[in-house]
């Protein structure tokens, strides 16, 4: 299929699976230099009360552009590689599929897969960036367009794209933002890369960090480990899965929404607030004291078999009071 002024599209494989994936999908079909002639994501799996199997975010768009659409249970299945072969693209981008790509599916493309990570790489290889970052409060993050290699997320880079962390970013949010950011660094630097004006930068291996996979047991809240500061970063990098919590009377409490209080000084309120102690301000306002003398504010909760309720329902609701110890 012709481009512009005549000039022959780039026939691409496009590897995605999340609700993240969708704006570099769609910026690839919208666009005048691509041609997607496959989108490969993960298999319908079971999904809400029901369990019934419902297609990821990127098949479902995938098939209202009616493009055609593989769903490998492993993409490095023999059948599966013969109908990549078949298709004869030029080159595949990946935008969180959620598998690995074997060095025999990546020499089909002589080298051409290209892959936009949700970090400013090498910073935070790996499962989770978006999480880590807020989990390890970073002032900024952002995408990176990388060329893929074996080695996980260590491939040499075509371009990035920064964004300053906001105090009212989470998870949600960032997924959000970024995707949208990633679809144009994805087609602006691809489209300059493919016309032999954009030059590739190796990555610093001496800067390396990484972003494991979220386990469920870094949920739970430790006051006396924790300043406020790490609190607010747990709760925002955790509000989609696992959610940070907190026990009460021996039921956790998830918490989805909270605001650092007093600069990160507990001594704002007159008093100093000993980790997971509750103090409740006249403005019925929930506080509560985590490490190094910090103090954090609890806004929104989801008690265990309960509905979302604000703090000042929760205390209503859960007997709370002033000098209560959150667990």
């Amino acid at each position: 299929m012709a481009g512009v002024a005549g000039v022959q599209k780039k026939r691409v494989v496009f590897f995605g699976t999340p609700e993240f994936s969708v704006p570099s999908l769609q910026k690839l079909v919208e666009s005048n230099e691509f041609d997607v002639v496959l989108v490969v994501s993960q298999p319908d799996r079971p999904a809400g009360r029901k369990m019934q199997l419902k297609a990821s975010h990127t098949k479902e768009y995938a098939l209202s552009q009616g493009l055609s659409v593989a769903t490998p249970e492993k993409a490095k299945e023999a059948s599966f590689l013969e109908k990549l072969k078949s298709v004869n693209a030029d080159l595949a981008v990946v935008v969180a599929y959620g598998q690995i790509l074997s060095q025999s599916l990546l020499d089909i493309f002589s080298g051409e897969v290209f892959n936009l990570h949700a970090s400013l790489l090498p910073h935070l290889r790996g499962a989770a960036p978006i999480q880590r970052a807020l989990m390890n409060c970073d002032s900024e993050t952002g995408v990176t367009l990388q060329r893929v290699v074996q080695k996980l997320d260590a491939g040499p880079i075509l371009g990035l794209r920064r964004l300053k962390i906001r105090e009212d970013h989470n998870a949600t949010i960032l997924f959000d933002e970024l995707s949208q950011i990633g679809s144009e660094l994805l087609t602006d630097e691809l489209v300059r890369y493919l016309e032999g004006s954009l030059k590739v930068q190796e990555q610093d291996e001496s800067k390396v960090t990484i972003a494991k996979k979220i386990e469920k047991d870094e949920a739970r809240i430790l006051w006396n480990q924790l300043e406020a500061k790490y609190v607010k970063g747990l709760v925002d990098g955790l509000v989609v899965w696992p959610k940070a919590y907190f026990l009460w009377k021996s039921k956790p409490v998830k918490i989805l929404k909270a605001r650092l209080v007093g600069g990160n000084d507990a001594a704002v309120f007159g008093r100093t607030i000993e980790a997971g102690r509750v103090l409740m301000s006249d403005d019925g306002l929930l506080i509560v004291g985590c490490s190094r003398n910090s103090a954090i504010e609890i806004v929104e909760v989801l008690p265990e078999s309960r509905s979302r309720m604000t703090a000042k329902d929760f205390i209503i609701g859960f007997g709370l009071n002033t000098d209560d110890i959150l667990e």
